[in-house]
């Protein structure tokens, strides 16, 4: 898909979203944080990506932080998966036409 459509493309991002949640369910939790963050970066600026869509993942990321943090208890990734909630809930709150 990069090569074919580029970095930043809604759907290079949305394949990037596919695989951090296949990871989170492997329980490889490192790498799907990494791939869900690499998606959040895409659709920040993706044409097309509603702030609904952004939501979603930035659920997808609290729960990525959340298994890691059962995994690896006392390290405060429950923390940072509390921050990925309340960006999802601001986008939440955003007008549905602020989305790109």
């Amino acid at each position: 898909l990069k090569r074919a459509l580029g970095n930043q493309h809604s759907r290079t991002g949305s394949a990037h979203r596919l695989l951090g949640k296949c990871l989170t369910t492997l329980g490889r939790h490192g790498e799907a944080i990494d791939e869900l963050e690499t998606a959040d970066r895409i659709y920040q600026t993706a044409a097309g990506i509603t702030p609904g869509r952004r939501a979603a993942l930035c659920d997808e990321l609290a729960e990525a932080w959340l298994a890691r943090d059962r995994a690896e208890p006392g390290q405060g990734f429950d923390r940072t998966a509390a921050a990925w909630r309340q960006r999802a809930e601001q986008l939440r709150q955003a007008p549905p036409d602020s989305g790109r």
